[in-house]
């Protein structure tokens, strides 16, 4: 049985973000198109095209810029040999995915709440999410106690979950899902 050439483009990818995680280095795709829109969006502004128009006017034009970008790129490295078409989708792949620095930054993150680190797990999360995103998200958090709150929904959840475990018949099985139930519990509390 052989494999079609997008399951392979997809194991090179997951491949490499486990062996190497995401590259690091200033033409990286997801700078470039962070750059691409600050540009785009400062010529809309300059245009008087802000607020609802300008939004789906950015994305808009952010996404038929890129895709066309990439997919002139893809089609002339195709036309000189195919491999270079495939190495250029495996590339953009990996540098899209960052599957395990997301993995490595969540746990430091993680790690820092553990410690009940406020400032050091401040700092962590900022580098997850734009600064501005992130104290937007913490004084919506701190204003309306949204942690406490998170955390009575969640043990709420887990009990009526081991309420309808208790349903099933005893087995393996239904004690596995058990003991996956309280560790929720455990670490949410």
């Amino acid at each position: 049985m052989s494999l079609p050439p997008e399951a392979y483009l997809l194991l090179g990818i997951l491949v490499l973000d486990v062996m190497f995680g995401d590259p690091v280095y200033a033409l990286h795709p997801v700078r470039l198109i962070g750059h691409s829109c600050e540009k785009l969006e400062n010529l809309l502004r300059s245009l008087k095209l802000s607020g609802y128009l300008g939004g789906i006017m950015l994305t808009l034009l952010l996404v038929v810029w890129v895709v066309s970008l990439w997919s002139a790129v893809y089609y002339v490295l195709q036309s000189f040999h195919g491999i270079l078409g495939f190495l250029w989708q495996l590339y953009l792949g990996w540098s899209l995915i960052a599957g395990k620095d997301l993995y490595d930054h969540a746990r430091r993150v993680w790690i820092s709440i553990e410690q009940k680190d406020l400032e050091e797990c401040r700092m962590r999360t900022g580098m997850m999410v734009g600064r501005d995103c992130f104290y937007e998200i913490s004084e919506i958090v701190n204003r309306t106690s949204g942690l406490s709150y998170t955390r009575e929904r969640a043990l709420a959840a887990v009990s009526r979950a081991k309420s309808a475990l208790e349903t099933l018949p005893d087995s393996v099985f239904r004690e596995g899902l058990m003991g996956l139930a309280d560790l929720s519990v455990s670490r949410a509390t």
